[in-house]
């Protein structure tokens, strides 16, 4: 059999490519599986991240967190999105602390290849802001200012159009309501710094507001108040709904269209949803994974604060049985289902707002006006008993209220309303927990968050 020159062309052809071929399978084990990024990029995180690594492959998720370190070490739980892996510390970062972050070499890609190297990077924890809305001198907008103080920062140009906001866990993102050109509300997205701003769920004629956060920042719960019946017509009562961050995907959450809903907060853990159901005249307690409920009944119509531990709820009550109204305090234990009065029993208060817990769950602010004292509230700290309170405001002239903790729990966040002032406007203000002082932020702003 002879052989001409084309044969032996096609023969040389067909070697190389098995050599280039060979080639690049001995090259892809020399190279082994691939980190795309770490983050946080720029050296600087929240006080809850974001922290962690993305691949540029799917990997085998036990080998990746097995060779994960932090120094200082950390308490936490990993979270998987694709290829993404976050850590997510149970108590926040510590400022003025530099965190190491390692990923060991061999951690294993679903197709066996190793990570060849050491991934190491560092970061700080950066300054928290505070974000709130102003109004009083142009169009309603989310703003935000450095909580040490500062110069503020407009965030949305909605042309007035924001209804409300909720500050991500993270503090990497915003979401908000915007009402549209229907008269119906919208929820967008948008980053820390204003920018990126983006439709999430589209709600046409239904006012979809009040979001809230899961702690682990992959899901939002909101409000939805259906279109009315006919043009011009109040909306129907509300609902909770929830979202999808990933997929975007929304739907109620539950499938009875009877059980309605408004303003829900997640358990720090994430396991339960509490809302107001105004149905039933009471905050209504769901166990996601279990389905197991709790009615607390209360004529105030607002949801409670959950305790750090996710097991119980401070909720604020009134009392018509005297013929005098007054508002009480009374802990529900959803583990036990029991539920036992704290505050207001006593004669010498007239009037308390829904407690704040400490991260550590040792304190609770509360706002508070007595009997004698007028219409203004003052912010108390106290046990979660009740023991132990002492003043953090105590100027009559003010009424505060919209208090929030920082995460570490070494301030509180707060607006004030000067009361005997023609045309006031609510003053955004920060306590320092270590010195008592008072500082105010901006003079017109109002529902203060913090942006960590």
């Amino acid at each position: 059999m002879k052989f001409d020159r084309f044969d032996y062309l096609v023969w040389a052809v067909a070697g190389a490519l098995a050599l280039a071929i060979a080639g690049v399978v001995l090259a892809g084990d020399h190279v082994g599986a691939r980190v795309a990024r770490t983050f946080p990029a720029g050296g600087e995180a929240g006080a809850f991240g974001p922290l962690g690594v993305e691949f540029a492959q799917a990997m085998q998720a036990d080998t990746v967190e097995a060779r994960f370190e932090l120094d200082p070490p950390v308490v936490g739980s990993f979270r998987w999105a694709g290829q993404r892996l976050s850590f997510a510390p149970a108590r926040p970062f510590r400022p003025g602390v530099t965190y190491t972050a390692r990923l060991r070499a061999g951690a294993l890609a679903r197709d066996g290849r190793a990570t060849l190297q050491d991934r190491v990077w560092q970061f700080r924890v950066r300054d928290p802001w505070i974000v709130y809305l102003a109004s009083a001198a142009g169009p309603r907008e989310v703003w935000r200012v450095p909580a040490a103080g500062g110069t503020p920062e407009p965030l949305t140009r909605t042309d007035g159009r924001v209804y409300d906001f909720a500050v991500a866990p993270d503090g990497e993102q915003i979401a908000y309501s915007v009402v549209n050109q229907g008269n119906g509300a919208d929820l967008w997205l948008m980053n820390r710094d204003g920018g990126d701003a983006r439709l999430l769920v589209e709600c046409g004629l239904d006012l979809c507001t009040v979001p809230a956060w899961s702690p682990d920042g992959a899901r939002i719960a909101y409000s939805r108040e259906p279109a009315g019946l006919s043009p011009g017509a109040p909306n129907g009562p509300p609902r909770v709904w929830t979202v999808d961050l990933a997929s975007a995907q929304t739907a109620p959450l539950y499938q009875n269209s009877q059980i309605l809903g408004y303003g829900p907060v997640w358990s720090p853990d994430g396991r339960r949803l509490a809302f107001f159901d105004g149905s039933e005249n009471g905050i209504r307690l769901l166990d996601l994974q279990t389905g197991r409920e709790m009615l607390i009944q209360t004529l105030m119509g607002a949801v409670g604060a959950w305790s750090p531990d996710s097991a119980r709820m401070l909720f604020t009550d009134m009392n018509l049985e005297t013929g005098q109204p007054y508002v009480t305090v009374s802990l529900a234990d959803f583990e036990a289902q029991t539920i036992r009065p704290v505050l207001g029993q006593e004669l010498n208060w007239a009037d308390y707002s829904v407690p704040a817990w400490s991260p550590d769950g040792e304190w609770v602010a509360i706002g508070l006006r007595a009997a004698d004292s007028g219409p203004a509230k003052q912010i108390w700290l106290m046990r979660p008993d009740g023991t132990d309170g002492q003043a953090v405001t105590a100027d009559p002239a003010y009424t505060f209220g919209g208090y929030r903790w920082d995460p570490w729990g070494t301030a509180l966040v707060f607006q004030r309303f000067e009361m005997n002032k023609p045309y006031a406007t609510p003053e955004v203000v920060v306590w320092s927990r270590a010195t008592g002082a008072l500082t105010v932020l901006v003079t017109d702003g109002a529902t203060p968050e913090w942006l960590p």
